[in-house]
């Protein structure tokens, strides 16, 4: 995996500044994601692994609101280490510098009840998108729940231009004026003109869950190319 951030501390910045703006529908994820994680009852002695997860702000959150959980923190940004062993000292979070290529090339003893990611895994092609569906069903324990919060590839060309158009306006209707808006303004075509972004379809990753073996596999929301989709190890 390319770790697209390394040492690039200005973007890194951006992003960790910017995500409510620029990443639809960021803020319901998390609230489906913190009610999938009640309804399945992963509330408390449960083993958390958060995946690509940049900052650990979602894991803040989900560790604010079910403290009786432990949870691993997994990123390959050294950059973002830093920024994680600053905020994480409890004894119930640990930090794991490791991209996913190394992830998936180990031998994980360790058995999740949860496993997340947040806009990371489309960096990952579509094989490699499969090798590492595969392994966290071999790291979830049954009744383990899967959950994925990213982009995905538009099924078609104008598809795909209505997308981008409904991302641009979202962007300008949340900031607050011209300048502001003007910092964002060629977000979604540097987005797609990004070699190492390579999303990939909703419907040919729920298919990936489905053969690997995930059950309860559904998109539990979608709005443009931002989605949310799980499935759970039984």
């Amino acid at each position: 995996m390319n770790n697209w951030l390394e040492n690039n501390e200005e973007q890194i910045e951006y992003f960790i500044k910017s995500n409510d703006i620029i990443l639809v529908g960021r803020k319901y994820h998390i609230d489906l994601l913190l009610k999938l994680i009640i309804f399945y009852n992963k509330t408390k002695n449960s083993n958390f692994l958060d995946l690509g997860c940049g900052d650990g702000s979602i894991s803040k959150i989900i560790q604010s609101k079910f403290p009786n959980n432990t949870i691993d923190l997994l990123d390959g940004s050294n950059m973002m280490i830093q920024i994680l062993q600053n905020k994480f000292k409890s004894n119930n979070s640990n930090i794991i510098n490791m991209n996913f290529n190394e992830w998936m090339n180990l031998n994980v003893e360790k058995k999740y009840d949860l496993i997340f990611s947040s806009m990371a895994i489309h960096h990952l092609d579509y094989y490699n998108k499969n090798k590492l569906f595969t392994k966290i069903y071999t790291a979830l324990k049954y009744d383990g729940l899967f959950v994925n919060i990213d982009v995905v590839k538009p099924v078609t060309k104008d598809i795909e231009d209505f997308h981008f158009m409904m991302w641009e306006n979202s962007i300008i209707e949340k900031t607050n004026n011209i300048d502001e808006s003007k910092k964002h303004e060629n977000l979604p075509s540097n987005y797609k003109n990004k070699t190492e972004n390579k999303p990939s379809t909703l419907k040919s990753q729920l298919y990936l869950l489905e053969n690997i073996g995930f059950e309860d596999v559904d998109c539990h929301h979608k709005d443009g190319i931002f989605a949310m989709f799980s499935g759970v190890k039984k």
